[in-house]
């Protein structure tokens, strides 16, 4: 009896086996059917197009030009910090990598507040 249940155990082993080889070519686009699988669970670090990450976070450079502003000296104003903000968000979206262990919004502020000091330290 034991080795019929081998037996059984083995022929069902080999037909999971057989169906995942069997839609590795059910994949319309080419690739790998374990490669379809783990696009579908990591969905979600897929990656935006940087225009995308841009506008959705141009309000995280208000506020930490807004945090900052009281350091503001007259011949400096709001909005070239504003535009220095907007240089680093633009360079934060084209440098991220979503497959590492960060989010997108820590990344971005760590960049844009660096972008807004070292503009307020050049014109000191």
């Amino acid at each position: 009896m034991l080795s019929q249940t081998n037996t059984k155990e083995e022929y069902e082993s080999s037909q999971v086996r057989a169906s995942v080889l069997n839609k590795k070519d059910a994949c319309s686009d080419g690739t790998s059917y374990l490669a379809a699988q783990a696009a579908r669970a990591y969905g979600s670090c897929t990656k935006k197009s940087p225009d995308e990450l841009v506008v959705e976070y141009i309000p995280l450079v208000h506020r930490i030009v807004s945090q900052v502003a009281s350091y503001i000296r007259p011949p400096l104003t709001k909005d070239d910090l504003v535009s220095a903000g907007c240089v680093g968000l633009v360079k934060a979206a084209n440098n991220f990598d979503p497959f590492r262990d960060a989010d997108f919004k820590t990344y971005a502020y760590i960049r844009v507040r660096g972008a807004v000091i070292d503009e307020l330290r050049s014109w000191s």
